[in-house]
């Protein structure tokens, strides 16, 4: 049984059974940034953000989050 696959789509129900899973999940930017991996920052926060500025949107979180993640790869990939 999966979450929106099996017709579960309430976040109360996603979180229940991501706690369920008896091994930890992490977010594929977690995990890059722990093997030291480029994080698909591009896709995940850069085009967003583009597309917010398209339609007059102001997202400061995802800049400040795009910049954070930028300055965390420049380290580790020097």
């Amino acid at each position: 049984s999966f979450p929106g696959v099996d017709g579960i789509i309430d976040p109360q129900s996603a979180t229940d059974y991501i706690k369920s899973i008896p091994v930890p999940v992490y977010t594929s930017m977690l995990v890059d940034s722990q093997c030291k991996r480029p994080m698909e920052r591009d896709v995940i926060l850069k085009n967003p953000i583009a597309l917010a500025e398209k339609h007059g949107v102001d997202v400061p979180h995802m800049r400040a989050l795009y910049a954070l993640t930028t300055m965390i790869e420049e380290g580790y990939t020097k």
